[in-house]
């Protein structure tokens, strides 16, 4: 599905940024569910 672009004159970058990306949200959405799920540890009142 993702190719790289001979035409991209930077695909391993952006293949680097993309991945990132989808590891950084990934761990923001697991950790948001973990800390709105633990009353102990939310203080959002």
């Amino acid at each position: 599905m993702l190719e790289e672009d001979p035409n991209d004159p930077m695909p391993d970058r952006m293949n680097i940024w993309t991945t990132l990306g989808g590891y950084g949200a990934g761990a923001l959405i697991v950790f948001l569910m973990f800390y709105l799920a633990l009353p102990a540890t939310s203080s959002l009142n």
